[in-house]
């Protein structure tokens, strides 16, 4: 219902907001200036006063939904359902795209790669589409797996993607996508990185930490 929880004290306390009790919100990324998020019907909201207020930026068919969006090199992206599946917005004059990847399976996960400028999105069935032109065109990779693909990210080195049944895939460059064998076969909801480790968080809350230097 459009709740958003905000920490100025890295995250010691934390207090409620109500961004639009009319949607409700899957996904969010900020780039310093501005806080994005995305949700239910898809919607895609803006706060430049680190979340306090928020306005509708675009939002489409009521059933459908955008999971995730991330912002690199200028551009924020959002992915989720329908035929219009992508949303690639200009940060300069906030100018909004719309992009069907010719998909039937959901997207789920975006991540970008400052090493490269290269996006990766994510989805249902394995999916796995790379862009080097900021979205405007999208080429889809090989993942080697069926399993959903839930969850992107991308640490610096290389992209990490993680999914149903223990799925991890990883790439240096989003186009080549190898497997990570670990022992667990939970669905991995989400991934994070740092520099050294990533994070993976099960869909029932528990979690994996992975080497980077491991895969």
């Amino acid at each position: 219902y459009g709740t958003v929880i905000l920490s100025d004290d890295d995250g010691i306390t934390w207090q409620s907001r109500n961004a639009d009790s009319e949607y409700h919100l899957f996904g969010i990324a900020t780039n310093g200036n501005r806080i994005m998020a995305v949700g239910k019907g898809l919607v895609l909201l803006s706060s430049k006063d680190g979340g306090i207020k928020w306005n509708v930026m675009y939002k489409g068919t009521k059933q459908l939904s955008f999971y995730d969006i991330a912002f690199g090199n200028g551009f924020w992206i959002a992915v989720g359902e329908g035929y219009r599946n992508i949303i690639v917005v200009d940060d300069s004059n906030n100018k909004v795209e719309e992009y069907g990847l010719g998909t039937k399976s959901t997207l789920r996960g975006v991540a970008f790669s400052k090493a490269d400028n290269s996006w990766v999105v994510v989805g249902h069935e394995g999916v796995i589409f790379n862009s080097k032109d900021n979205g405007s065109s999208w080429e889809q990779k090989n993942s080697g797996t069926t399993e959903d693909l839930l969850s992107v990210a991308f640490n610096g080195k290389r992209f990490v993607a993680v999914g149903t049944n223990g799925i991890i895939l990883t790439s240096k460059d989003g186009s080549v996508w190898q497997k990570v064998q670990i022992n667990n076969n939970s669905t991995f909801r989400s991934v994070s990185c740092t520099n050294t480790h990533w994070l993976a968080i099960t869909i029932d809350g528990k979690k994996e930490v992975i080497e980077d230097s491991k895969i």
